[in-house]
């Protein structure tokens, strides 16, 4: 009788044993699953107008095939002009916030701009050149300095 339930306890652990083996298995699969279903990523960028004052300018979103620096770029009439900072670098992903260091002046307009790393890891505004998107158009926003800081909550009304 000893023998018996030394059998169906030693059964009972090797069917333990084989369903977890199983589980770990299939959650493996069924993570390479939702792998597969996640949209694909574009360059693309979304910066809006920014508070005075700050240190940093924030680009809400930040989209890249590869890996790249966002730039910010002075107005030269209505297209970006002289480089004035980057990022650090990014990898090819979504990135949310991207805060890059930079000085500012209240009321003027700028350009943050996609540039590609050349494959050395570090920003050069003659080297790493500015990424397009599908339709083959340069990946930039245009945004200004407020002339006065937005309160939390309050929403920007002249667009």
């Amino acid at each position: 009788m000893e023998n018996n339930k030394k059998f169906w306890l030693g059964a009972l652990i090797v069917i333990i044993i084989i369903g977890g083996v199983f589980m770990i298995i299939r959650s493996r699969d069924s993570a390479d699953d939702e792998a597969t279903t996640i949209p694909e990523v574009k360059n693309s960028i979304l910066v809006t107008d920014q508070n005075p004052n700050s240190i940093a300018v924030l680009v809400e979103s930040v989209g890249c095939t590869q890996n790249c620096f966002v730039a910010i770029h002075e107005d030269a009439d209505g297209q970006p002009g002289k480089f004035l900072a980057s990022s650090i670098l990014l990898g090819p992903r979504m990135h949310r916030n991207v805060s890059v260091v930079v000085n500012t002046k209240t009321g003027a307009t700028y350009h943050a701009m996609l540039h590609g790393d050349d494959g050395n890891g570090a920003f050069s505004a003659t080297l790493d050149m500015p990424l397009k998107d599908e339709a083959g158009a340069v990946v930039s926003g245009m945004f200004k300095i407020r002339e006065t800081a937005l309160i939390d909550g309050q929403l920007d009304v002249k667009g």
